[in-house]
């Protein structure tokens, strides 16, 4: 009878735990299947359903950060502007879309809309394969205002804001373009001050540019205007602020996640937190070039037989026996080039800066010298460090050499009357001798 009796127990046991599992399957009413149909279901009622559309930015893998306003119809065709250009934020793009059931709920743009045209490779080429950005995104989360989603092989977010009637018509009356000039305008020579006296300065690169574009840049300045360390971040823009994406500029603790107006006239940068500062202007035209050397330019580039204004005559003959005879083969090793450019590669962590003489033809050679150098303000020393070594340049380098080892060498801009800014050299020993480069 006890075996028996310990049998039953057992065996209510076992079916007490059988219990157990099947109320378990059922913690959720609806099945994997219908969840995911009602996860879909929202996000179409989401998207269609707003009013005035909505504001979207995405930093992309390889390019900057870019912004658009979509507005999504029947069917989920969207029509978008975007911040690409001038074109693309004045003129609207309608294409398809669609949401579908991949590992979760994804968003998917079917036909060539702003975003896919990041990714032609004829614009933004990186390798052949553009910006990179992402034409599948599956949903992370959301709410009623704010939808998340991350690109499908990239894995970088797609945000998406309701947008207000003021932005909606902001795009609409083609004032995109016009609210991207002032962002642009306030933020020349921008500038914070924070609790402490620090001075935050900032630059936009506003342009398209896959390695260096659609990026801000935070300098930590000194009473001087010297960079003492600096922080970047993509950013985007939208019609009212400027998003800037990515972990944000991370600075002195601080992490700033946007740019706004605070007003019709004043222009603010927030951190994570809700702190506003308001952007201010420095009293200099501009930062201290040597002070951005290896920084934010890393070379001063000259193109073959280029006479660049702030040039004197005695710079430019030394340029030029370089540039007249790249092209004759006896002097340079026998080798036929048909030109040759200049290009003075800047390291400022290792205070190093070195000379390529770039020969150009069936086949091109760089030659290169490299030089340390010390420097006093904006008053460089350089000594040579390795000796020319490569390509077939060296014997028509060797006056443009001797200039960089035997001279004193102030660093400033040079501003011509097309409006270009440019890198000069001017010898403190003899101030009639200078020379002029493009800045990159």
């Amino acid at each position: 009878m006890k075996k028996i009796f310990g049998i039953l127990i057992v065996i209510a046991a076992m079916l007490s735990l059988g219990s157990c599992t099947k109320e378990a399957s059922r913690v959720f009413d609806q099945s994997p299947q219908e969840r995911m149909s009602d996860t879909i279901d929202y996000l179409r009622s989401a998207f269609m359903g707003a009013p005035n559309g909505w504001v979207a930015y995405t930093p992309t893998f390889y390019a900057g950060g870019f912004g658009y306003f979509m507005k999504f119809g029947d069917s989920m065709k969207v029509t978008m502007f975007s911040d690409y250009s001038t074109a693309f934020a004045s003129t609207p793009k309608t294409s398809t879309s669609r949401l579908k059931v991949d590992l979760g709920a994804a968003l998917s743009f079917d036909t060539y809309n702003y975003i896919t045209e990041i990714n032609n490779p004829e614009v933004n080429p990186v390798n052949g394969l553009g910006g990179d950005v992402d034409y599948i995104y599956d949903h992370r989360s959301g709410n009623g205002d704010s939808l998340f989603f991350f690109g499908k092989r990239y894995a970088k977010p797609l945000i998406f804001v309701k947008a207000t009637a003021a932005q909606e018509a902001q795009y609409n009356s083609g004032k995109f373009p016009a609210a991207i000039d002032s962002f642009n305008k306030a933020m020349v020579n921008a500038l914070i001050v924070t609790e402490d006296g620090s001075r935050l300065a900032f630059e936009l690169n506003s342009t398209n540019s896959v390695t260096a574009g659609k990026r801000i840049t935070m300098y930590v300045l000194n009473s001087s205007d010297e960079i003492m360390s600096s922080s970047v971040a993509k950013y985007a823009y939208l019609a009212d602020q400027i998003p800037i994406l990515d972990s944000g500029l991370n600075v002195k603790g601080m992490r700033f996640t946007r740019i706004a107006w605070k007003d019709s006239k004043t222009l603010a940068i927030y951190t994570s937190t809700g702190k506003e500062y308001v952007i201010q202007n420095i009293a200099n035209p501009k930062l201290p070039l040597y002070t951005l050397m290896g920084n934010r330019y890393t070379s001063m580039f000259g193109e073959y037989k280029s006479t660049y204004p702030g040039t004197s005559a005695a710079g430019q003959s030394i340029l030029n026996y370089y540039y007249d005879n790249v092209t004759v083969p006896s002097l340079v090793n026998g080798v036929t080039f048909t030109s040759g450019t200049i290009n003075l590669v800047w390291s400022g962590t290792l205070n190093q800066v070195t000379l390529q003489g770039i020969g150009t033809g069936p086949t091109s050679y760089t030659t290169r010298i490299v030089y340390s150098y010390t420097r006093t303000d904006k008053q460089f020393v350089f000594k040579q460090y390795i000796g020319a070594s490569g390509g077939y340049t060296s014997g028509i380098l060797t006056q443009l050499d001797a200039f960089i080892k035997n001279n004193t060498l102030t660093l400033d801009y040079y501003t011509g009357s097309n409006g270009t800014t440019y890198g000069q050299f001017t010898s403190v020993e003899n101030p009639s001798l200078t020379m002029s480069f493009l800045l990159r």
